[in-house]
């Protein structure tokens, strides 16, 4: 598995949002992500969109990305030169979190707010896979 962080400069959370309903609908939930990808999470920071995704191969990113994210962000007009970098996946733990009933932006930055809801452990010792 790869780890990707991909920085919009510049892109507002409304381009964003755009930008995501174009790309993988409106309706989008755990059901119809597609099954190369793990994780998506995004938020901003100075100004910036900040993602990170896990995929199962950086090829997997780069499909769904020329198929699916230039052809949504040419669509949109979001004419931006993304920052994206690749890392192999060592390790992961992961909590089920609802972000939901969250409107603390602060809280967030100051306290992770964990429930003592399951976790969910990765180990990948191996090379990413370019497949």
């Amino acid at each position: 598995m790869i780890g990707v962080n991909i920085v919009l400069p510049g892109v507002s959370l409304h381009e964003y949002d755009a930008l995501f309903d174009e790309v993988a609908g409106p309706d989008l939930d755990d059901d119809n992500l597609p099954d190369e990808i793990h994780v998506n999470v995004a938020g901003t920071s100075d100004g910036d969109i900040c993602i990170f995704q896990i995929w199962e191969t950086k090829r997997d990113f780069a499909a769904f990305w020329e198929n699916s994210v230039e052809r949504g962000m040419k669509k949109l007009g979001v004419a931006v030169e993304p920052h994206i970098d690749f890392f192999q996946i060592h390790e992961a733990q992961f909590r089920r979190l609802s972000l939901e009933d969250d409107a603390d932006d602060e809280k967030n930055l100051t306290d992770d707010g964990a429930s003592q809801s399951e976790e969910n452990v990765v180990n990948d010792t191996e090379t990413p896979s370019e497949e």
